[in-house]
């Protein structure tokens, strides 16, 4: 294991961007994901239905392009 006091700075940086970036990819993936999902979950629904109407209202909360099923 590398210790702290072993890195440079500019290298601890560099780390820090990195893993950074990766950890924001992973999110969006996940984020993709669990939107997808929820599409799939919401479309089983009747349009206009409460748990249609909720799970909408979720998808355009967190941003996912709400879309028309069927």
């Amino acid at each position: 294991m590398i210790r702290p006091d072993e890195l440079g700075a500019d290298l601890a940086q560099t780390l820090a961007v990195v893993m950074s970036a990766k950890l924001d990819a992973y999110k969006a993936e996940y984020r993709t994901m669990v939107a997808s999902k929820l599409v799939e979950v919401r479309d089983g629904y009747g349009r206009g239905g409460p748990e249609w109407k909720a799970l909408d209202e979720v998808l355009k909360r967190i941003g996912a392009a709400p879309r028309n099923p069927g």
